[in-house]
């Protein structure tokens, strides 16, 4: 017991220093030093992941419970199938989005090529782009002739409430698609932690809006609406805040 008290205070005192507010104070102010100002932002990224996992988890926990008293067995099984294509449709990027792109803006931002980068980012854009619209038009061509009931296997869900929600859940993809590149361009410039942020407020925003949705009882677009809506929403504004303010010389 003595020597695990020993052992225990030996390694109190090498923590100690890590826990003093001098050094918690890199956590919130820029350093001058490279290798500092690098380990800063590695922290806020790290502690700002694990906060928006969290929410990640807490929303998947609590919708379950939300939903599951008013929707009935058929609706809670398509609005968990509806809001898991959500969840895997939002990692999509074709490949243009993903850590090539981060590699690419890296060197350049390293060499202080800013045109380099700007081509980079706006090929991209415009990629994903032209995917999405490719997709829109067969989706448009092709939606009327699904039966929607007969993917789902489902018979008390009206026509009508079904295809609204599966086409709120095609359109929010299609028009998120171009703005994936958010995080890649966010840790292109080690800025991976303000990324974080804006995934911090989308999973606040839709917790809110899923609450607000299941109090009034509402169908499965507005569960749609709740979950990717806000999202597309606070999406739409940080690709704004990323091309007209924060990295302008990116813009497309």
């Amino acid at each position: 017991m003595d020597r695990f008290t020993s052992s225990a205070s030996r390694l109190l005192e090498r923590v100690r220093p890590f826990l003093r507010l001098k050094n918690l104070r890199l956590l919130r102010q820029r350093s001058s030093d490279p290798g500092r100002e690098r380990y800063r932002r590695a922290g806020l990224s790290a502690s700002a992941t694990l906060i928006q996992k969290a929410l990640t988890i807490v929303i998947s926990f609590v919708s379950i419970p939300l939903t599951i008293h008013y929707l009935g067995a058929e609706r809670y099984g398509v609005w968990l199938t509806i809001s898991s294509l959500l969840l895997w449709m939002s990692l999509t990027d074709f490949g243009l989005a993903g850590n090539a792109l981060i590699n690419v803006i890296s060197q350049a931002d390293g060499n202080d090529d800013r045109r380099s980068a700007q081509e980079y980012a706006a090929s991209a854009v415009w990629g994903l782009i032209a995917i999405s619209a490719t997709l829109t038009v067969v989706a448009v061509a092709s939606f009327p002739f699904i039966s929607w009931s007969r993917v789902f296997h489902v018979s008390t869900i009206s026509h009508h409430e079904l295809r609204l929600a599966c086409a709120l859940t095609i359109g929010f993809f299609l028009v998120g698609l171009p703005m994936n590149v958010q995080h890649s361009i966010y840790c292109a410039y080690q800025d991976g932690y303000i990324s974080n942020l804006w995934g911090i407020c989308m999973n606040l925003t839709s917790l809110t809006a899923l609450v607000v949705v299941t109090m009034m009882h509402g169908g499965l677009p507005l569960l749609v609406l709740a979950l990717s809506g806000t999202r597309t929403i606070i999406a739409m504004v940080n690709i704004y805040y990323i091309f007209f303010h924060r990295y302008r010389w990116l813009f497309p």
